[in-house]
């Protein structure tokens, strides 16, 4: 998500864009026609001062490529004629792939992450740590790499960078819309914006976002730093939201402790809901592996309060495993989140996945593990406390933060 995969990106197609190594000879009639490494260097300059982007630049290349065979010749020949009778050559096929390949954004990052030489053709500042941590391997076609959603913003650089195919424009042209409403943008990278702002026609955006509720790997501090990446045609207009619904009072006034932390400029938010139950703090008795032997009554407690409702256990992401022990332990059935949501009446979920989750009832557990063990800690434990709209339970052997006391 760093902006500098820009460069990097725009520097690894260039290096696709290549003069011959060595002249090329190719029989035609009685005579050979070649094209030498020097000529072969200016068709790459000239391709490169005249496009914007690498494909549309492929079909000028080809006619400067045949155009400079047939003027090699020792008469006149027709340039069709030629190009008909030498495309099929694997000799002539090979130069121009080398010298300037039509590519598809999979096609070229599939083929530059598996190369080490690419990645540092790409970048020569690149330690030996950085390049292995771009490399993977190589399959044998971009289709078959399983890309990631940290990918997304990569491919499409690299198709801005690419262009559409010669013959294919509809297909991999780049979609622009009048109006583009984005939620949770507080955890989104300066790549993922510029993606963003890529397909804004006009700079007209509606970004909805949380900065307390920043804790992903790019997790901003302010809006500046969000803006900065996105379309400054229009001067953004900012609204606070400071009314809640959906969580109690009681429940809100302890997340708002948690938010001072999280995010101290920030106004807490009110909510519409004065009635409610307050917070039920929970310590667990056991200790060492046996320390969340009592959570199972805390769940089944829970459950029964809510009734038909849902109840999210939250754990620090590295505890996650340890809570669905204790409940095994303790016969009670659980599920996990799943895309669309839970798929069980009671769902373990490590802290880093909760965000966006609605459920009636939460258990978060040992909310000072969550504060030590998370980049973003004061921020994950506040997204934790913002999910139930009924009932929040404490559980705890380790003691509580200060900020829930």
């Amino acid at each position: 998500g760093d902006l500098r995969m820009v460069r990097f990106i725009s520097r690894a197609v260039r290096t696709r864009q290549r003069p011959l190594r060595a002249d090329l000879r190719i029989g035609h009639g009685l005579q050979w026609l070649t094209l030498s490494v020097e000529e072969s260097s200016r068709i790459v300059t000239e391709a490169r001062r005249r496009f914007r982007t690498h494909n549309a630049a492929r079909r000028f290349v080809e006619a400067e490529f045949y155009g400079a065979l047939v003027a090699s010749s020792r008469g006149d020949l027709d340039p069709e004629a030629v190009r008909e009778r030498l495309r099929g050559e694997m000799a002539v096929r090979e130069a121009l792939e080398w010298m300037w390949p039509v590519l598809t954004p999979a096609q070229m990052l599939n083929d530059l992450f598996g190369s080490r030489a690419l990645i540092r053709a790409a970048d020569r500042s690149l330690d030996e740590d950085q390049v292995e941590a771009l490399f993977r391997p190589r399959q044998v076609s971009g289709d078959d790499v399983y890309w990631t959603a940290s990918d997304a913003p990569l491919l499409d650089e690299a198709r801005a960078a690419l262009g559409a195919r010669p013959g294919r424009k509809e297909e991999d042209v780049v979609r622009t819309y009048g109006h583009i409403v984005v939620d949770e943008v507080q955890d989104l990278s300066p790549m993922d914006l510029r993606m963003l702002e890529r397909r804004s026609l006009n700079g007209s955006m509606t970004v909805v976002g949380d900065i307390a509720q920043a804790t992903g790997s790019w997790a901003h501090d302010d809006w500046e730093e969000i803006l900065t990446h996105l379309p400054d045609r229009k001067p953004p207009v900012r609204h606070e939201l400071t009314v809640g619904y959906r969580i109690p009072g009681p429940l809100m006034d302890l997340a708002a402790r948690v938010l001072a932390l999280a995010a101290p400029d920030l106004a807490p938010p009110r909510s519409v809901r004065g009635d409610g139950c307050p917070p039920r703090v929970v310590e667990l008795t056991g200790a060492g592996a046996e320390s969340l032997d009592g959570l199972g009554d805390v769940v089944r407690a829970e459950m029964d309060a809510v009734g038909a409702g849902n109840v999210a256990v939250i754990a620090a992401d590295n505890q996650a495993a340890d809570v669905e022990a204790a409940l095994e332990r303790a016969g009670v059935a659980f599920g996990r989140p799943t895309r669309r949501g839970l798929d069980a009446p009671v769902a373990v979920v490590p802290v880093g996945l909760v965000k966006g989750l609605e459920v009636d009832a939460t258990v978060v557990v040992e909310p000072a593990r969550i504060l030590r063990d998370h980049a973003q800690g004061e921020r994950a434990l506040y997204v934790a406390l913002t999910r139930a709209t009924r009932r929040v339970a404490l559980a705890h052997s380790e003691p509580l933060p200060e900020v829930l006391l």
